[in-house]
């Protein structure tokens, strides 16, 4: 998911190991770069190559030509199209000499096709010490180690940023040296409903990033993330019995395959299905999610004020209501 630290830990990879190949380039948010080409030419300049690239054809021969010669470290980070990743790697490069390639995204269908399983890492979360680490990095507050209310506020906004890295160095930055506990309890409160912080570049930080992922889905996977966030996550108290299997029974649609789509939000890292069957989402997607619904479709899943189901829920089609009156009401 965004804010997760994806390109945090490749930079950081990448200054650990780099001095161990001959050829090496970090080449950072390649999805604002559309023109192929372009990034192609930008690849090999940074791998040392002087000379002219007229066409693709010619790029991927001179990229193929490193990879028989030398030891190569690619890594390109915040991956958002396959057809990008075909234009611009050859199918047949040779890694038997040590060369590696690293990709960071947020869709894994845009890596899988060069990507083999055993080479895919899912990014975790922070622990509880070191997102309070972090978190505390940041806010450099010293008044939050003296005094008991501070360090009673500053355990439950670590806890409510749920590891996410970039929810902790937000929240840390905006609370810097603050010391109206307040104003602490009313951030914790902010994150919690998604609401704005400031209005100004903090909110840019947090939910204009958490927000992406949610902006590039298609209507069909919009509205079947928005029902998991409201209705079906296992963090939410007024659905904690709702499996996979049943949730695909109440989505079955002859238009479009609900399997399909719970794969997209799956691969996209905004859903995870537990051991049992069980939906799992992020605080912050949770809560954004639901500030989406509230705000943007009229309320018409989740109220975000009163921090419960809205009476329009029933209204929704694709819901089984015998379950919602046996577990929501």
């Amino acid at each position: 998911m965004g804010g997760i630290g994806k390109t945090t830990m490749a930079k950081a990879l990448y200054d650990h190991i780099y001095h161990n190949f001959e050829a090496y380039c970090f080449m950072p948010n390649i999805k604002a770069n559309k023109d192929t080409f372009q990034l192609l030419i930008d690849i090999l300049q940074e791998l040392g190559y002087a000379g002219k690239i007229t066409n693709i054809v010619k790029g991927e021969e001179v990229l193929r030509h490193f990879f028989c010669t030398k030891k190569v470290l690619i890594i390109l980070d915040d991956v958002r199209s396959q057809k990008q990743l075909d234009d611009i790697l050859p199918i047949d490069l040779d890694f038997t000499n040590g060369s590696r390639i690293v990709m960071t995204s947020r869709n894994w269908n845009d890596l899988r096709n060069n990507v083999k399983q055993e080479g895919k890492f899912d990014v975790p979360y922070l622990d509880n010490n070191n997102a309070m680490e972090l978190f505390e990095k940041y806010v450099a507050n010293n008044q939050s180690e003296s005094k008991e209310e501070f360090g009673l506020i500053t355990s439950q906004i670590v806890k409510a940023c749920g590891g996410l890295p970039l929810s902790l160095k937000v929240l840390g930055s905006y609370l810097r040296k603050e010391t109206d506990l307040k104003i602490w309890q009313q951030a914790l409160k902010k994150l919690q409903q998604a609401h704005s912080l400031d209005g100004r570049q903090n909110d840019e930080q947090l939910w204009g990033i958490l927000r992406i992922s949610f902006d590039e889905l298609a209507e069909e996977e919009q509205s079947m993330f928005l029902d998991i966030v409201c209705f079906f996550c296992t963090n939410n108290n007024h659905s904690n019995m709702m499996t996979k299997a049943t949730a695909l029974r109440i989505w079955d649609d002859e238009k479009c395959s609900p399997e399909l789509t719970l794969s997209t939000l799956v691969n996209m890292s905004l859903v995870q299905i537990a051991s049992n069957g069980l939906f799992v989402v992020h605080d912050q997607l949770r809560d954004m999610g639901r500030m989406i619904s509230n705000k943007e479709y009229k309320g018409s899943r989740w109220n975000v004020e009163a921090k419960k189901l809205t009476p329009q829920f029933l209204k929704v089609q694709m819901l089984d209501h015998n379950y919602i009156l046996n577990h929501m009401c």
